[in-house]
């Protein structure tokens, strides 16, 4: 089943309050970016002209902290996801708070992201991804990619989304993602 898109301005704003509001802590942009637009819930355009507005309007606050920018919401933007928040749907709601506090486990824990690459004699490419966890490796994968090009995209998609390349590899090694087999 495809995760619905939210289109609507508004919708895309409430979102983007929602997840702050929940995940209660000051964040770096590229962090809520990633939080805002790891399920296609919503696109990165529209994440940045969103965010944009709502920092505009005085919703989203920017602080200084640990020699960085970081973000909070306002008393306003406050008042306006408690208000608003249920204009969202529910699967919205908790398909995005779910995979947001799974990302944000996943970045506090300090794991570890390599990837690494060998040409073969063919002309294709090993590639070889890992997650280390307390110097231990806990996730790690090897794939061929037959050109530069897909060797690149691979890697780069690794390297922007392990949290779900490794949750899609738990899904399908415990046989609960059949349907994407079928």
């Amino acid at each position: 089943m495809q995760q619905e898109r939210l289109q609507n301005p508004d919708e895309i704003k409430i979102f983007i309050l929602f997840l702050m509001y929940n995940l209660k802590m000051p964040l770096e942009y590229e962090m809520i970016n990633e939080v805002v637009v790891q399920d296609g819930i919503v696109a990165g355009l529209d994440f940045s002209i969103g965010f944009a507005d709502l920092m505009e309007k005085g919703n989203i606050l920017e602080i200084r902290e640990d020699g960085g920018a970081k973000y909070v919401l306002s008393q306003h933007g406050i008042q306006i996801v408690e208000s608003l928040q249920g204009d969202l749907t529910n699967s919205i709601r908790t398909q995005g708070l779910k995979s947001a506090m799974r990302l944000l486990n996943f970045k506090q824990r300090g794991s570890e992201i390599k990837s690494h690459y060998e040409m073969r004699e063919d002309g294709r490419f090993d590639l070889w991804c890992e997650i280390i966890e307390e110097k231990k490796i806990v996730f790690q994968v090897k794939v061929i990619a037959d050109n530069a090009a897909q060797l690149e995209l691979m890697r780069y998609t690794f390297d922007q989304r392990p949290e779900m390349i490794y949750k899609g590899m738990l899904t399908l090694l415990t046989g609960k993602g059949d349907y994407f087999l079928s």
